[in-house]
């Protein structure tokens, strides 16, 4: 197959991914940590604060990110969701174009590099449908330029130029959560046993990805000295006391799991001594396991990576490796690729509240009291209604609960009397059945001056789950 056709292929391959991801966002909302980072970044683009008047805990790289096409969306008058979407695209033709140009610099034929670029193309665009641009999602796409660079190191020739593009977007990838260093750290560690060489761990590209982290803390330090200050005693906090899962029961909640050990068990199968682009897909395995383990949490995009990674090296090891015969044998997961990506599309988690929602007028102003972010801001978006507070949840409130600090109790509370004091919802929603929590009667009870201003609102609804008040027309 010559260049122009696989060149034709692939490019057709991916506008027609990026078709049927923007027809599947056309029905279904965008997940709500992604909806959450765009609410944060227009804060912060209004004048607001990080940290301290903009309620986050994360460090902000990512809300910066999210800024470029908050920013653009305010610009051309754009719909935030699309103009989300075409940014992460726009990322993902980054990292394929980069992932062809490293594969047609390897000695590996035309046809399989099709077939590696359609999955890739697959991997990065449908996979992760259910958790689109989440961190995980885009460290997977800022990473696998490098990745790719690491499995064909003493196979390809790349200019210096091209190795630092490599370096520099693959530090974004790695900044986006520290954890995601332990990729770098582990298949530098594989490069490493293959060469055995101290100086070949000194190359251009670690010097660049190294640096980054360190340049990256300082920035935090210097133009976000509040997240030291504000942000991350919260995050230990809050570390310390949300649930944690043990590992046996993180081991055999997901399938994906199970996937990634098959695909574990086939690379220790081909790997010989020199093969250095199974030991990089190891590593990589290896790395993406642990880190999901690490957070303990068991949240599905945690695992993302992990069997984003997965599906990267069964196809490796099917197109360029296995025999003809062994082929069919692969069928056998096919039953278990359905049912994990049946399972990886937007679920309707609170229905009974979005079934409310629909009922209220667009562009009216809510407020929903719950720590739970899920059932908060982002609901309101598909809806085109307005989120009311400077903040999507009070999700500091259980920390305050479990540790009985009454004084961050107080400020919680006290901002949220604050937050509908000064923006004037026409509704306001208090979630009852949270872990069994009586929202209202909580916040009644520990502020009296909230408990007097929801007398300008009457109660619309309470069927158990949910108390619904409506301000009363002045």
């Amino acid at each position: 197959m010559n260049l122009n056709l696989l060149n034709n292929n692939t490019n057709f391959f991916y506008f027609f991914n990026a078709s049927l991801v923007l027809l599947y966002f056309t029905y279904f909302p965008l997940c709500a940590d992604v909806n959450y980072l765009m609410f944060s970044a227009s804060k912060v683009l209004d004048g607001f604060e990080m940290y301290r008047e903009v309620d986050e805990i994360n460090p902000p790289l990512i809300i910066i990110l999210s800024m470029v096409p908050v920013y653009v969306s305010d610009l051309l008058h754009f719909e935030l969701k699309y103009m989300m979407l075409f940014f992460i695209f726009f990322l993902i033709y980054i990292s394929y174009r980069m992932s062809k140009k490293i594969m047609s610099s390897s000695k590996i034929e035309n046809n399989t590099q099709t077939f590696l670029l359609f999955s890739i193309i697959t991997i990065l665009m449908i996979v992760p449908m259910r958790e689109f641009g989440e961190r995980e999602h885009l460290s997977v796409i800022f990473i696998l330029p490098y990745i790719l660079m690491m499995m064909f190191k003493n196979r390809v020739s790349l200019s210096r130029n091209f190795i630092i593009f490599i370096a520099l977007f693959a530090a974004v990838g790695f900044n986006l959560k520290p954890y995601f260093f332990l990729i770098f750290f582990f298949i530098e560690l594989a490069y490493f046993t293959q060469t055995k060489k101290i100086t070949s761990l000194f190359r251009l590209e670690t010097v660049i990805i190294s640096l980054s982290l360190f340049i990256y803390v300082a920035g935090i330090y210097l133009l976000f000295p509040a997240f030291f200050e504000v942000a991350l005693p919260r995050a230990l906090a809050y570390k310390d006391v949300i649930f944690k899962v043990d590992v046996l029961k993180l081991l055999s909640m997901h399938l994906d799991v199970y996937l990634g050990f098959f695909t574990i068990i086939l690379t220790l199968i081909y790997m010989k001594k020199e093969s250095l682009d199974l030991k990089v897909l190891l590593a990589l395995l290896s790395a993406t396991l642990l880190i999901y383990l690490y957070q303990q949490k068991g949240w599905h995009y945690h695992i993302l990576p992990y069997f984003m990674y997965s599906l990267l090296g069964l196809s490796y090891l099917f197109f360029v490796y296995m025999k003809h015969e062994h082929k069919i044998y692969m069928l056998v997961l096919f039953p278990m690729l359905i049912s994990i990506l049946a399972e990886n599309h937007y679920r309707n988690e609170y229905p009974q509240l979005n079934s409310i929602l629909k009922k209220l007028d667009a562009y009216s102003k809510i407020i929903i009291i719950t720590s739970d972010i899920g059932q908060s801001q982002p609901l309101l978006v598909p809806n085109h209604q307005l989120w009311s507070a400077y903040s999507p949840t009070v999700s500091m409130l259980d920390v305050a609960i479990k540790k009985d600090d009454n004084a961050l109790k107080d400020r919680i509370i006290q901002r949220v009397f604050q937050d509908i004091n000064s923006s004037k919802p026409k509704y306001v929603i208090f979630p009852n059945f949270e872990n069994n929590f009586q929202y209202y009667d909580y916040f009644r009870e520990r502020n009296r001056e909230l408990e007097k201003y929801l007398e300008k609102y009457y109660e619309l609804n309470n069927d158990g789950n949910y108390q619904i008040f409506t301000r009363i027309e002045q």
